[in-house]
């Protein structure tokens, strides 16, 4: 998984997100806009499961829900907790 940023047609109900390599002019563009497709900035498995643990171990959904949506990972894979 990469790291590009996620983001939404503005004024539409659909709630999809795109990952687009640019976000030249698009309201929504923060920090980086423009990606380089040879160099996309990868998960690795450690901050991955640092961002996993910080989702559920927050004290409400709320708060859940929302480092979810910042962080584009809802919780530790079941995988994960269920080992080899």
């Amino acid at each position: 998984m990469c790291e590009i940023q996620g983001i939404s047609i503005p004024n539409l109900q659909n709630r999809t997100l795109y990952m687009p390599l640019s976000h030249c002019g698009h309201p929504q563009a923060t920090g980086i806009i423009e990606y380089c497709p040879e160099k996309l900035l990868l998960h690795l498995h450690a901050s991955f499961m640092v961002q996993a643990k910080a989702v559920v171990s927050v004290c409400t959904e709320m708060q859940q829900e929302e480092l979810a949506k910042v962080s584009g990972i809802k919780g530790i894979p079941l995988s994960v907790l269920l080992g080899p």
